[in-house]
């Protein structure tokens, strides 16, 4: 299976291909498996693997595989939520999920609220807030800025909220009356 891998992936990355979830999600694991060999071989743990007692219980091959299969589907999930919403949001929840765990740990567990703890929830929430409230803004602008592009005639825009001038080379699509002077023209 990992024969031809590196010519595809060299194909693809010379190319520029676009690649699907899937296909990201074994690249992405592919090229993990080199920087985790080499530290393998530098720490030394090679020969002590394949000696080790547990590589012969079918227990622990079978939960081996079964993590191996976790993680790839892990990842898989991850670059689903990044294709569904952006890197910044998905690296926002990364760093938010970590305070409702802080608080659960000073409720479940008893631990001690010390003043940086206290500081880091806070500031935690504060960039939550901010966070949100500054992606609901620049949504309000692009729905504003799409409706104001849908009244002015002779305009096109496309599914991310730009706004496109007609295309005047096209013969197939009609063209504004203005654009055919290019003296009246607002796109001059």
């Amino acid at each position: 299976m990992s024969v031809p891998a590196p010519p595809s992936l060299s194909y693809v990355m010379r190319n520029n291909k676009k690649m699907s979830k899937n296909q990201m999600a074994f690249y992405n694991s592919l090229l993990g498996i080199p920087v985790i060999t080499v530290a393998a071989v530098v720490l030394g743990d090679v020969p002590a693997g394949f000696q080790a007692p547990q590589l012969k219980s079918p227990g622990f091959l079978f939960a081996v595989t079964v993590s191996g299969c976790i993680g790839f589907f892990l990842q898989l999930s991850s670059l689903w939520c990044i294709s569904a919403t952006s890197p910044s949001t998905y690296s926002m929840v990364g760093a938010f999920n970590k305070v409702p765990v802080a608080i659960l740990g000073v409720v479940l567990f008893d631990n001690p609220v010390t003043a940086k703890l206290a500081v880091f929830i806070t500031m935690g929430i504060g960039g939550g807030i901010l966070f949100s409230y500054i992606k609901s803004q620049e949504a309000l602008a692009a729905q504003l800025a799409k409706e104001e592009a849908s009244q002015l005639p002779g305009l096109q825009t496309d599914s991310e909220s730009r706004v496109h001038p007609p295309d005047l080379e096209s013969p197939t699509k009609p063209m504004h009356r203005a654009a055919a002077h290019p003296k009246t023209s607002p796109y001059n």
